[in-house]
């Protein structure tokens, strides 16, 4: 993960600043929102899987703050997120899990936004 982030970082280049916040990228925006135009938060699957592996019961209110808090923010923030439903359904409980919040967190998102679109194929779909 770290060779894949310095990669990105790296892509990006220097004009782009970076905050990694496993697992409270809510309080990076509230710190921080007001001294940028734009906050891209990559990705909500994987802020979801650092809860998870950090044993956080009450996921889907954390998930509610951090979309109020993005809502609120006075930079605009562009949220990046996994479509994971679209497949079979999971057969161990964990995944499952996993699935169900992170399906549950994209509609959320999704409804909480201005605009959404879906990546299918590297082609933008508008949803909204």
């Amino acid at each position: 993960m770290q060779e894949r982030a310095a990669a990105h970082r790296a892509e990006r280049g220097a004009a782009f600043t970076t905050f990694e916040e496993p697992r409270d990228p809510a309080r990076v925006i509230q710190e921080s929102g007001a001294r940028f135009g734009a906050i891209v938060v990559d990705c909500l699957t994987l802020w979801l899987s650092n809860l998870l592996c950090s044993n956080i019961d009450n996921i889907p209110q954390i998930a509610a703050n951090f979309l109020h808090v993005a809502v609120d923010s006075p930079s605009t923030v562009l949220l990046v997120t996994n479509e994971v439903g679209c497949g079979i359904v999971p057969e161990n409980a964990l995944a499952r899990r996993f699935r169900d919040l992170a399906g549950a967190m994209n509609q959320q998102a999704a409804s909480a936004a201005q605009e959404a679109y879906w990546m299918a194929f590297g082609v933008p779909i508008r949803l909204k």
